[in-house]
């Protein structure tokens, strides 16, 4: 008789079936909603979920119609306008759809390694997916992505059930097929994308029937049902594909990126859901996809089990396949549809990467065991380890938040609204509570002043006040204020205040904007009623971050009944009782008056804080803990600056050097060049910097001479400049464009710093004292013809 192929006797470290195995997937089911809903309200919103929050709002007809031109179908926005009636339309409460389909993806992912190799292969596929920060990511997102995945994956599942070799069950097999079409269908309305998972079912359907016709096995039933099943999903489908044909908008395909580029992404992205920083994770990627591939070759070239090498063959084709269709059409010049590489698409394929890793872990763990659970717990710590990580990335931001609170305070009927430009429209809306009627600038077009005129006119003429909204895109499509000087030409200054990198002006006939909040827009985040004096009455506080980084402001608003003027001083104290910064804030009489104070978090202050408020007279009264988040800048670059200098910007920022590789550029390429800054003291507030490649002819689409730009903040925005240590150097790498479009000759990399809201630049003075303008020449390069 045969050795028996079954695992021995002390591999039993997993339950093999029956209640104990369901319990075992429950609780990785509850483990994998916890790790979705771990600080979950804990980023900023950004475009794609205001989009699909204000989509949401609209009903279903519109719904569909809107998306008809749009790059997405409609289920998902269906599904948002029905949840928002229901539960709510804010930032938690639209992202728990997200993780409810995420979480879920972990029972049907438990069901597909149980039908592929049995329950302990399913409980650790499932185990590995719950621990997958890019499905934790994404998880975490207003997107349709964890929807599509979530019914391919079941579609998945129902074409693994179908095609089982070894299943002579004589249970009616049409519950299966109808599951199978279901899902598929869902999917595909879910995201376009799920189109490739498709392809890849097909693919794996027709070796595996042609498989069996080999063998005589006439697989002409199930080529029968199965045409008859895509049948059903191409027909029921169809409607909605004629509708887009009809009123899709044409997109145009990125420039394509490298192919040993995307496979590094791809395969960074399924091991650890990381996608920056690539050639840092070497070592745990290649560790992981070498699982993968040993899980996936063991099953198929030496699998007894006919279900494995299905299994390991339906999930090579979904990790492989669709990732290659999707690079090919980043190719597409012009079409209906031509996506742009997203890391995000890849997630509906990243389930079969976690049953091939955890087939290569349990053939490991079954003829090696010491080995096998070494490389389990590697595995788990480095998947662990990564989504560490990304948790500690999410921080809030106060982007919109009190900036959006003056207008929900103060607006009133007849109102409206501009942003300049609108380049982030769908993120402002979201934090209005009543959006007002608004127009905008467009983005991406410089603004002359013929077009601010015709903007200023109509919006004075449709609205009694206006509310202008600036930032920092606005700076490079209008340098010269165009926009606001129209506005003022026509209505009052009632109001103007900076909110970090984003301005919020008020133009009205009205008498200047009072701070006292009128009752039926008062709205506190936080009520923390503390009567100090009669007559003064705190009745609470606004704090959008209470998590911020040292160097950056904390933005506190308090709202106060105050019989007369009083001056208040809010205080950042450290665990020992110490003043670590502070602010004094005026309050003037009145009800429900609104008081801004920023309070600037100190480079050296410890973590944990508390924010006081300090009333003259009376004891101080603490509102709120503060986590400050340490930053840390990174460590010097090894060897000497390749080209030394010595230029001063404003009053303590100085360049001491710079990295250029290359002088000859070539256009529509892009080239790295290293900044090396150092601070002499304090530096109160952040800069943007400015790189230029300016030539000697203007450039029609811009309407200057600038061939290359990168604005930014100083390593990204990673170490707020207020918190850069004085005396040490900073390398702060940029990757320079060259316009495809760039004529031959000589040009000027010129670099500096700005304010980020005015555009102001920083006078740059050279060695010995002497101003030197407001740009520091780098190098002259030389723009070679274009291929």
């Amino acid at each position: 008789m045969a050795a028996s192929k079954r695992p021995p006797a002390h591999a039993s470290w997993l339950p093999r079936g029956g209640s104990g195995a369901n319990l075992f997937a429950w609780v990785i089911v509850a483990l994998a909603f916890v790790l979705r809903l771990y600080r979950l309200a804990d980023q900023n919103i950004w475009w794609d979920e205001g989009w699909t929050i204000w989509m949401g709002r609209m009903d279903p007809v519109a719904i569909a119609l809107r998306t008809a031109v749009d790059a997405h179908p409609p289920l998902h926005y269906w599904l948002m306008h029905y949840w928002g009636r229901l539960a709510g339309t804010d930032v938690f409460v639209g992202r728990l759809l997200s993780v409810f389909f995420g979480a879920l993806s972990l029972a049907v992912m438990y069901r597909l390694g149980a039908q592929a190799g049995g329950v302990r292969l399913g409980l650790l596929a499932a185990f590995l997916l719950a621990l997958a920060r890019f499905h934790v990511w994404w998880s975490q997102d207003i997107k349709n992505y964890t929807l599509a995945g979530f019914f391919g994956l079941a579609g998945t599942w129902f074409v693994l059930r179908l095609f089982q070799a070894h299943d002579r069950s004589t249970r009616p097999r049409w519950p299966l097929w109808v599951g199978y079409a279901a899902s598929s269908l869902l999917a595909v309305y879910s995201h376009y994308l799920a189109w490739l998972l498709f392809l890849a079912h097909n693919v794996f359907a027709a070796i595996v029937l042609l498989a069996r016709w080999r063998r005589a096995e006439h697989p002409w039933r199930g080529l029968a049902s199965w045409a008859a099943a895509q049948a059903a999903i191409v027909g029921l489908f169809a409607p909605w594909l004629a509708l887009h044909l009809n009123n899709a908008t044409t997109w145009t395909a990125a420039p394509p990126v490298e192919p040993g580029f995307f496979l590094r992404l791809t395969g960074t992205l399924f091991a650890l859901g990381v996608t920056r920083n690539l050639e840092a994770q070497s070592f745990a990627v290649a560790f992981l996809l070498g699982l993968a591939a040993l899980g996936a070759g063991l099953a198929l070239r030496r699998s007894p089990a006919a279900r494995s090498r299905q299994a390991a063959l339906l999930a090579l084709l979904i990790v492989c396949l669709p990732p290659v269709v999707l690079y090919g059409l980043s190719f597409t010049p012009a079409a209906f549809f031509a996506p742009q590489l997203q890391p995000r698409y890849l997630l509906i394929f990243l389930p079969g990467f976690s049953l091939l890793l955890a087939m290569g872990l349990r053939a490991l763990v079954w003829r090696w065991r010491p080995l096998g659970l070494t490389a389990l717990v590697i595995a788990a710590a480095l998947m662990a380890g990564s989504l560490s990580d990304y948790y500690r990335g999410r921080r809030l931001r106060d982007d919109y938040f009190t900036l959006a609170n003056v207008i929900n305070a103060f607006a009133e009927p007849g109102d409206g609204l501009l942003l300049h430009t609108d380049q982030e429209w769908p993120v402002l809306l979201y934090y209005l509570r009543n959006p007002l009627p608004w127009d905008g600038v467009l983005a991406g077009e410089a603004l002359s002043p013929s077009m601010a005129a015709a903007m200023a006119d109509k919006i004075s003429a449709r609205f009694r006040r206006v509310w202008l909204v600036t930032i920092p895109d606005a700076l490079a499509r209008d340098p010269q204020r165009l926009m606001a000087a129209e506005l003022a030409r026509r209505l009052a200054v009632q109001y103007d205040h900076t909110f970090g990198d984003k301005r919020l002006t008020l133009y009205a006939q009205s008498p200047e904007l009072a701070q006292a909040v009128p009752a039926e827009t008062f709205a506190v985040q936080h009520h923390h009623p503390e009567e100090f004096s009669p007559g003064l009455t705190l009745l609470g506080y606004d704090l959008p971050v209470d998590e911020p980084r040292a160097g950056d402001d904390v933005r506190l608003v308090t709202y106060w009944n105050a019989a007369l003027a009083v001056t208040v001083q809010v205080e950042l104290r450290d665990a020992a009782g110490i003043t670590r910064a502070a602010e004094t804030a005026p309050v003037p009489p009145g009800e429900r008056v609104r008081v801004q104070t920023d309070v600037q978090v100190p480079a050296d202050a410890p973590a944990e804080q508390t924010l006081v408020v300090i009333v003259p007279g009376e004891l101080p009264e603490a509102l709120a803990q503060i986590e400050a988040e340490p930053v840390a800048l990174p460590p010097p670059e090894a060897g000497e600056i390749a080209n030394p200098v010595d230029y001063t910007l404003g009053a303590a920022v100085h360049l001491v050097g710079h990295t250029l590789p290359q002088s000859r550029l070539v256009p529509g390429q892009v080239y790295p060049l290293t900044l090396f800054w150092r601070s002499a003291g304090p530096i109160e507030q952040d800069y943007k910097v400015f790189v230029h490649l300016v030539g000697g002819e203007f450039n029609p689409d811009l309407g200057n001479p600038l061939w290359g730009q990168v604005d930014r903040f100083p390593l990204d925005g990673a170490v707020p400049m207020p918190a850069w240590e004085p005396g040490t150097v900073i390398a702060d790498h940029y990757l320079v464009p060259v316009d495809p479009d760039a004529p031959p000759g000589e040009y000027r990399l010129v670099v500096g710093m700005y304010d980020a809201l005015s555009g102001a630049r920083l006078p740059v003075y050279a060695q010995a004292g002497m101003l030197a303008g407001d740009e520091i020449l780098i190098n002259m390069v030389e723009v070679a013809p274009a291929p």
